[in-house]
């Protein structure tokens, strides 16, 4: 295909992406930096972290859902003792297989963790209703930002509690 007939296929699609009339899902090829830092990048940029246990769940329409959190235990940040975030509906949203204490080795390489962005590139996760989560918050959302912790020897939850503990203060 000629220089000129990729030109036109682009402007092509970037009509009809304009127009809805391709889907979204079709629109987001790479994510974006942000989402995939590593874990001393989280760390190190955290203002707002601790273990969060979901409370309830209250449904928003178009697989949306809004989840009531209660801190279990602070780990850096305002001492508020609840919290609300949107998310997608468990069973609507994609999310990867690893190991339950964080002990398997993709989920410490460049673009681990449990969520991955969707076609829009936004970070929509799920979470299970009497489930706890390591939450990063007041800071761009990644991939690691909402990790599952149901084990007393997690690997994550220990790395992140030492990481925070020894960091200079900001």
């Amino acid at each position: 295909m000629g220089s000129a007939a990729r030109l036109a296929r682009g402007a092509g699609l970037a009509l009809l992406l304009g127009l809805g009339l391709v889907p979204a899902g079709q629109a987001c090829r790479t994510p974006p930096v942000q989402q995939t830092v590593g874990p001393d990048a989280l760390i190190a940029g955290a203002q707002d972290v601790s273990v969060a246990k979901v409370v309830y769940v209250a449904e928003l329409g178009d697989g949306l859902v809004r989840y009531d959190f209660e801190v279990q235990r602070r780990l850096l940040g305002p001492g508020r003792k609840e919290f609300s975030l949107s998310g997608r509906a468990v069973g609507r949203y994609q999310e990867r297989e690893g190991s339950p204490d964080h002990s398997d080795e993709t989920f410490w390489q460049h673009g681990g963790g449990r969520l991955t962005n969707e076609g829009d590139c936004v970070l929509r996760p799920a979470f299970r209703l009497g489930e706890s989560y390591l939450m990063f918050m007041n800071q761009t959302a990644t991939w690691r930002s909402f990790e599952r912790i149901g084990a007393a020897d997690d690997k994550w939850f220990a790395y992140v509690e030492e990481k925070l503990r020894t960091r200079p203060q900001q």
